[in-house]
């Protein structure tokens, strides 16, 4: 027995332009008609008596009446056809693709009964697919759901999913010589450290961190201000930005280097860097 369609395309202007004039009550027993119409077929009077309490004119005025003098919306008709044939065309390009894929299979291997068990399952779970919304691009469902690649389609021979190598969480050191052998400071590799310590090293999108140095790389390194390229010895402190020459040698600040500027801060014990 087929399965119903659960759903029809619902046009959000065409019905707001259409119902503009009714009121609240009258566009209520307009959607509920029409639901009572997708789910039941066309509607007799004692339907739509008992749906609406009434016979609005206003709202009857959206139906037709055949010659059993049933109710029935035009364009809701014409929507539902258009969808079940769209839909049996699709599922009758899955059966034709599952089919040639099953006799490349059988000329291969004995394995005819195993696929042609998946290919009567990988059906009946489409078909679900493909009422629920056919606005889904099936064949690339298809292409996706199968473990196929194209050469092994060619073959009709399937191989295991390559393997994924288990993410290993690196060590704070590890992640500042990364940092600092790109050109940035220790500070930030310390924070980035944090941040996915923090957060289980996943990233923001909850996913798990697969390449720890390809994800700083992308994420923290591409806007983040490197260090000056001029020597930080001593005698040429006063060429980095910040530097301020009454602070700079005061035994009660302490000063420190953050993002390629000096930062300066009084300390009571008269901490010297």
């Amino acid at each position: 027995m087929a399965q119903k369609d659960p759903a029809f395309l619902f046009y959000s202007q065409d019905f707001y332009v259409g119902t503009a004039f009714l009121t609240h009550e009258q566009t209520g027993k307009y959607i509920r008609l029409i639901c009572a119409q997708h789910q039941h077929g066309r509607l007799s009077e004692a339907m739509v008596l008992q749906i609406c309490g009434d016979l609005d004119l206003a709202v009857l005025s959206k139906f037709e009446r055949d010659e059993n003098s049933m109710y029935y919306n035009i364009r809701l008709e014409t929507e539902i056809q258009k969808r079940k044939k769209f839909s049996e065309s699709r599922r009758e390009n899955i059966k034709k693709r599952w089919d040639t894929s099953v006799k490349q299979v059988n000329n291969t291997s004995n394995t005819n009964e195993l696929h042609m068990n998946n290919t009567s399952n990988t059906l009946e779970d489409t078909s679900v697919i493909h009422m629920e919304n056919e606005n889904i691009y099936i064949e690339s469902s298809i292409e996706s759901s199968n473990n196929y690649t194209g050469k092994e389609k060619e073959k009709g021979t399937t191989y295991p999913k390559r393997k994924t190598k288990d993410f290993v969480v690196p060590t704070v050191q590890e992640v500042i010589d990364y940092v600092v052998e790109k050109g940035y400071t220790e500070k930030l590799a310390r924070e980035i450290f944090d941040y996915y310590t923090v957060a289980d090293w996943k990233d923001a999108k909850g996913d798990q961190v697969l390449n720890w140095k390809q994800k700083i790389l992308g994420v923290w390194l591409k806007n983040a201000q490197k260090r000056p390229n001029f020597d930080t010895s001593p005698e040429n402190d006063t060429k980095i930005p910040g530097y301020v020459k009454e602070f700079h040698n005061n035994p009660l600040m302490k000063r420190e280097l953050i993002n390629g500027v000096w930062e300066y801060k009084s300390t009571p014990i008269g901490f010297k860097s």
